[in-house]
């Protein structure tokens, strides 16, 4: 289809790894490329691609970052686990519906630890008292694993108010706070407790 007379301009818009090789495909065939930026896997692959050009008419372009998808993948992540699920459900949507995080619930505490494996949270906001498991478990299971230690964990709670969080506690290191009865306080909470922004 490349070689095909009628078609004056490819368009490179896939994984990168396979950009060379359609890229040089193009150019071999004479044809005007686009192709989706990075150009190639390492400077020497895009220099490559570029010394090949000769006097076509080529362009790279950022139209991917504008991807819906590759935008969500840069937005930070936030797991909740709670075994309260109109709890879980209503804080993972209003964080979704904020357009600054992407949030995945688990209601069971027992998956937790197989969930932040496969969903590589951010922040973990952990429910302090559930029956199946505590939150202060949960957190030892996160911290243990290799892979997830050093992510910041925040523990919610019923068992104290806003108030009483201000004051700055913390169990085993960990951050405390009151259960979020509003949506700017949820939003409050993410932002201060997420690494980026406390550094910040």
């Amino acid at each position: 289809m490349i070689r095909d007379d009628r078609i004056d301009l490819i368009t490179i818009a896939v994984n990168v790894p396979a950009h060379r090789d359609l890229v040089q495909a193009a150019l071999s065939a004479g044809k005007a490329v686009y192709c989706e930026a990075p150009l190639g896997r390492s400077v020497a692959e895009a220099e490559e691609m570029a010394n090949a050009v000769g006097s076509l008419h080529t362009a790279i372009g950022l139209q991917g970052r504008h991807n819906p998808a590759a935008r969500r993948a840069a937005e930070p992540r936030i797991l909740i686990v709670d075994n309260n699920s109109q709890f879980a459900r209503s804080a993972r949507l209003l964080l979704d519906q904020s357009g600054k995080y992407v949030a995945c619930t688990v209601i069971d505490p027992h998956r937790a630890l197989e969930a932040a494996r496969s969903f590589k949270p951010d922040l973990v906001l952990v429910d302090l008292i559930m029956p199946q498991a505590d939150g202060i478990e949960v957190a030892a299971q996160l911290e243990a694993d290799c892979a997830l230690h050093g992510v910041p964990i925040v523990f919610v709670t019923t068992l104290i108010t806003p108030e009483e969080a201000c004051d700055g506690r913390r169990i085993n290191g960990h951050r405390i706070v009151a259960k979020p009865a509003r949506r700017s306080d949820l939003l409050r909470i993410v932002d201060e407790s997420l690494p980026c922004c406390a550094a910040a």
